[in-house]
Order: structure tokens, then C-alpha cells, then sequence
């Protein structure tokens, strides 16, 4: 028999709690509460989960007063590569108009100017000679042909200022051209070892024109440029009504005399030949 502590209930011995009072039958541990089942529970040591985790936070974030010097430094290195774009295109500009722009344009044009040339060089003396030249209505033609022997011979009385040029003189060839109404001019045609030499004549001839100025009814007009082809020229009115051109372009010396329009029209038609 088991007798209840708390309301004297007899009981079985099997019986761990009074069937009249539910009071446990046993003696629990001290301090321990009773379970469902009348065992105590024993105490369990859990830890305390506050103190015993681990501080993330504090290990793996920066210190706060990171970030902003961080994002300071990118803005200084942004605004400085920025600043510098701006300066290298400006300075690339500025080179390219004022330097690299002129000198290919220069370039360019020398280029040019020696295409020009080799092309005017390829040509002999007579294959500038026009057939026949026209100018207002009027039609004169080639009625005879002189060689580079026959012009060479007549330079001392017809042109002594190309005398001593005669050992520079690689060919020549000259047109006799009349128009039916016995109007007549003459071209002659002298190329030069070089550009510079047939320059030099023309220029020669313009100061021998000028110095004769008495025989024209004007001073002559004479004209030198300084540029690759060897431009110069010299033309004035005769007293006698006769009408003289020199003019000299990628080493040919042109000369033409006679009667105005035809004189000027084949100098002309030279001058598109050299310079087309």
C-alpha cells in the first residue's frame, strides 16, 4: 500500500500518483520540478547564445570612416582622368590645325607640283607647238617648222640674253604662223636642263626688255613667282606695232612675237599644255 502525503488516499504500491488527489507517490529531487511522467528533469547548461557568438560585424566590416575617404579618393581620380581627356583632345586638336593639317596640305600640294612637273618634262619642244592658233575669228596656221640646230644658231642676233644659256639648252623647236590676211607670229620653245635655269632666262630677257623700255610704247610688265613650277613672265607693246611674250613654266621658255592675238593665244595654248 501507498499512502498520499497530501490527502491520506490509500493507493497500490504500483501507483506513482494518488488516484484520489493526482499528488506524485515518489520523492522528487530537491529543487528539481516534477515532469508529466513524475521524473524531475534534470537542469540543462545551455550556453548563453548572446554572449557566446561569435562577432561577425566586428571582424569582417571596415572601420565607418573607410567608405567615405574611399569614395572621395574615386572622385578625385575620376575628376582628375576626366580633366585629363579634356587636355590631351584639346592638345590634339590644337597639333593637328596648326601643325599636322598645314604640313600634309603642303605636302600635298609639293606632290602635286612634281606630278605636274614630271608630266610637263616628259614632253618635248615641239610636241608644243600648236597647228594653228585662233583668237576673235580669226585662224592663223603653222606654215614652217625650225629645229633646235636652226634656233640654237639664230640665238646670238634674235635673243643674245639666252646666249650664254646655250649649254643648258636640251631642246627647242619654233612655228611660223601666218593667217590669210598676212598676219603673222612666232613661237619659239626652249627647254632647260632645269626649272630653275629656264627661270632664270626668262627673268634675264624681262630685265634686257626693261632696260630697253625706249622701243616699247609702254615700260614691259614683268613677273617672277616663287614657286615649284618656275613661274615668270615679261610682255610689253613694240613701237612697231609688233607684240612680245616670255613666259617660262617647268623649265620651258616660251617666246612668242608678232601680231597681238596670235602671240598671246599661242603663249596661252603653251601655258595649258605644261599646266593642264
Amino acid at each position: 500500500m501507498n499512502n498520499c502525503k497530501q490527502c491520506n488516499f490509500i493507493n497500490t504500491s504500483n501507483d506513482q500518483f494518488c488516484n484520489n488527489c493526482g499528488a506524485p507517490l515518489t520523492d522528487a529531487a530537491p529543487g528539481l520540478p516534477p515532469t508529466i511522467f513524475g521524473t524531475p528533469m534534470p537542469p540543462v547548461n545551455q550556453p548563453n547564445s548572446f554572449q557566446n557568438q561569435p562577432n561577425f560585424g566586428a571582424q569582417n566590416q571596415p572601420p565607418v570612416s573607410a567608405a567615405p575617404k574611399k569614395s572621395k579618393l574615386l572622385k578625385f581620380l575620376l575628376i582628375g582622368g576626366i580633366v585629363s581627356l579634356i587636355v590631351v583632345a584639346a592638345s590634339g586638336s590644337l597639333l593637328y590645325f596648326k601643325v599636322i593639317k598645314p604640313y600634309l596640305f603642303e605636302r600635298e600640294l609639293a606632290n602635286k607640283e612634281r606630278e605636274k612637273e614630271l608630266k610637263a618634262k616628259s614632253k618635248t619642244a615641239k610636241e608644243l607647238l600648236p597647228e594653228t592658233v585662233m583668237r576673235n575669228s580669226q585662224t592663223a596656221t603653222r606654215v614652217r617648222m625650225f629645229d633646235k640646230s636652226a634656233i640654237l644658231e639664230s640665238i646670238q642676233k634674235e635673243l643674245p640674253p639666252l646666249s650664254s644659256d646655250i649649254n643648258n639648252i636640251e631642246d627647242a623647236a619654233a612655228g611660223f604662223y601666218a593667217a590669210a590676211d598676212k598676219k603673222e607670229a612666232i613661237l619659239q620653245i626652249f627647254k632647260f636642263n632645269s626649272t630653275e635655269q629656264a627661270k632664270k632666262a626668262c627673268r634675264r630677257i624681262g630685265q634686257e626688255m626693261t632696260k630697253n623700255k625706249n622701243n616699247f610704247v609702254s615700260e614691259p610688265l614683268v613677273l617672277v613667282v616663287d614657286n615649284l613650277e618656275g613661274t615668270c613672265s615679261a610682255s610689253g607693246d613694240l613701237k612697231n606695232g609688233q607684240y612680245v611674250y616670255v613666259g617660262s613654266s617647268h623649265g620651258f621658255l616660251d617666246v612668242s612675237s608678232g601680231y597681238k592675238d596670235f602671240a598671246q593665244e599661242l603663249a596661252i595654248q603653251v601655258q595649258r599644255k605644261l599646266n593642264p
